[in-house]
């Protein structure tokens, strides 16, 4: 799904989906911050995350755990 500018945005469900997780998990860590996806103004279930930034996430994780 693509926004007004042109990005690439993932959903909730496609954000599950590359890390393996439930939908419902992948909301509650967003929830408490630890996923960085942003809640739309004025739709209370809709949260979307650039593409760009998830694999920036993903990328950092990566390397903090691997300790490279």
């Amino acid at each position: 799904m693509k926004n007004n500018n042109g990005k690439i945005m993932m959903t909730i469900d496609d954000v599950a989906t590359a890390l393996g997780y439930s939908p419902q998990t992948v909301r509650r860590l967003a929830q408490k911050r630890v996923i960085p996806l942003t809640q739309l103004a004025g739709r209370k279930c809709k949260w979307r995350i650039p593409r760009a930034e998830f694999d920036r996430w993903i990328a950092e994780r990566y390397v903090a755990r691997s300790g490279n």
